[in-house]
């Protein structure tokens, strides 16, 4: 049954696009054919969380992050949790890893899109961690007002997301997560608010809320550098595969 939205989301890509799916997957990369959701899970489990069976693959990484924030701003350790830093960085990770794939995809190839975003909400459900699922959510919202900011008619761009909700509910909504859908429709003015930069913004705000502190300059051009490298991992994945 796990297997089942991605057959189906298959299915209703091959009945609209016809003959040209296989030229839109084409442009995609050049890379070997991979699944979207073996993409997701592979990255997830080498690069992200403790794996099931106890070992952490990235706790080095986090361990060189959290110190070197430490230095930058010297009031950090003591007013930051480690632990809530931990899944704040895991959380907009896991959303710029899905962005970057959106933005390379782009609208016309939803059904990868939706994909991404049904194993990762699949993914964490099974290991008990809908939390970061719903952290995910709150930088996936920020990133998206950002974009939204960007278009100066306010009328035309809400009529816009509308009609999406609309449509992706009314072909998808039977078989994909309602959150599945909304996060989706949240990133169509994303790539907007990334190339402009200003998503970097949004996401030091969000951040500083969830964590209740709010970093100092130089810590926050390190994050800031951070978060650009995140990005341009997922993009360096998704550009090596020509996902399916």
């Amino acid at each position: 049954m796990a297997d089942e939205p991605f057959r189906i989301l298959k299915s209703m890509a091959k009945e609209r696009l016809g003959g040209l799916l296989q030229s839109a997957a084409d442009s995609l990369g050049s890379g070997p054919t991979a699944l979207v959701e073996d993409v997701c899970r592979a990255f997830y489990d080498d690069q992200l969380l403790t794996r099931l069976d106890g070992t952490d693959a990235a706790g080095a990484f986090f361990d060189a992050v959290w110190e070197s924030m430490a230095r930058a701003d010297r009031d950090f350790a003591d007013e930051v949790d480690e632990d809530a830093f931990r899944m704040e960085l895991t959380a907009i990770r896991f959303e710029l890893f899905g962005l970057a794939l959106t933005r390379r995809a782009g609208w016309r190839r939803e059904d990868l899109c939706l994909k991404e975003l049904v194993t990762t909400r699949a993914y964490l459900e099974r290991r008990g961690e809908l939390r970061l699922w719903e952290a995910i959510y709150v930088y996936n919202r920020e990133i998206a007002e950002v974009g939204v900011r960007l278009v100066p008619d306010e009328v035309g761009r809400g009529r816009v997301l509308n009609q999406h909700r609309i449509r992706l509910a009314q072909r998808y909504g039977a078989n994909v997560p309602r959150d599945c859908l909304e996060h989706y429709v949240n990133r169509y003015y994303a790539g907007d608010a990334w190339s402009s930069g200003q998503a970097m913004l949004g996401l030091m705000q969000a951040l500083s809320e969830r964590l209740g502190y709010r970093v100092n300059g130089d810590a926050q051009m390190r994050l800031h550098i951070l978060f650009n490298t995140f990005h341009d991992e997922a993009e360096r994945r998704w550009k090596a595969v020509r996902p399916v």
